[in-house]
């Protein structure tokens, strides 16, 4: 009983565009940070 009082608001919240997104992000930032910055060492030697 405890299980679904606790994860029935999060399986709800998870069906709205807004908090997917938000989830996304910070389940996987430390992803999108090591992208960001391999892009820009990336970029950055191309252009020179």
């Amino acid at each position: 009983m405890f299980g679904v009082i606790v994860m029935g608001p999060v399986a709800v919240l998870s069906w709205m565009p807004g908090f997917q997104s938000m989830q996304t992000r910070i389940l996987f930032n430390d992803a999108f940070s090591k992208g960001l910055q391999m892009f820009k060492i990336i970029t950055h030697k191309v252009h020179q």
